[in-house]
C-alpha cells in the first residue's frame, strides 16, 4: 500500500492550527482509502500495531493523534537526512527515525516522522495488513548516515 500526498512549503512554519487540519481534514482521510491508519504510533493497523484501532477511531476526532509541533521540528530534519530519487532505493521509517534522534539529540514518535516527511512529499510504501510492521518505506535515498 503506498500513500503520497502533496508537498507542503514551511509547514514547519504555518500556525499549528493550519498544520492539524491539513493532517486530520487531508493526509490521514487520504491514508484510510488504503486502510492505512497513522498515529504517533505509525500505522495502527495490521499486526505489529501497539494499540488497537478503536483507539484510533477515538482519538482522532479529538485530534489527539500526534503532537503537531513535533511533526513541524521533523520536518525540518528530513532534507538532512533523505532525498528524492528516481532510483529503486528505499529509506525505512524506523531508521529514519533513530537516526534522526540520534544526530539531532532529540526524541520523536515513529508516527510524527512518517508524518513529517509525508508533509515534504516523500511516498511511502506500507506492507500489507497481515504482515508484522508498523514500518513504511519511503522512496527516496540517504544523505548522511553512519
Amino acid at each position: 500500500m503506498t500513500i503520497s500526498f502533496r508537498s507542503i512549503d514551511n509547514f514547519d512554519c504555518i500556525p499549528k492550527e493550519d498544520a492539524e487540519n491539513i493532517i486530520y481534514n487531508e493526509l490521514l482521510p487520504l491514508c484510510e482509502t488504503t486502510h492505512i491508519h497513522l498515529s504517533s504510533y505509525g500505522n495502527d493497523s495490521g499486526k505489529a500495531s501497539k494499540r488497537p484501532l478503536e483507539a484510533y477511531e477515538k482519538n482522532k476526532p479529538l485530534h489527539k493523534l500526534f503532537d503537531i509541533e513535533k511533526i513541524q521540528k521533523a520536518f525540518t530534519y528530513i532534507p538532512l537526512y533523505m532525498k528524492s530519487t528516481s532510483l529503486q532505493l528505499r529509506v525505512n521509517s524506523s531508521l529514519l527515525k533513530r537516526e534522526i534522534e540520534t544526530k539531532q539529540n532529540a526524541s520523536f514518535s515513529h508516527g510524527d516522522v512518517i508524518v513529517a516527511a509525508l508533509m515534504r512529499g516523500f511516498t511511502a510504501s506500507f506492507q500489507r495488513l497481515d504482515e508484522p510492521t508498523i514500518d513504511c518505506q519511503f522512496h527516496a535515498e540517504w544523505i548522511a548516515k553512519n
